[in-house]
């Protein structure tokens, strides 16, 4: 399947996403750059640190783009 994997096409729009909404730079999103209810945000938090980090939303990205 195109896309899926590391260099895919879906890592390169996860990077970008990732980019564009880090807004301090800081490498990991807070609830706040996410846009995202707490919930959610949660969710793709899976090592529960308090942040999102690119990986955590390429592979949110992928499980949802999986259940399509």
């Amino acid at each position: 399947m195109q896309g899926a994997g590391p260099g895919g096409k879906g890592d390169d729009l996860a990077s970008k996403l990732f980019s564009s909404l880090d807004s301090d730079s800081s490498g990991g999103l807070s609830v706040d750059e996410s846009g995202l209810s707490q919930s959610v945000f949660d969710a793709m938090d899976t090592d529960q640190n308090g942040s999102v980090s690119a990986d955590e939303l390429a592979a949110a990205l992928e499980k949802q783009r999986e259940s399509m």
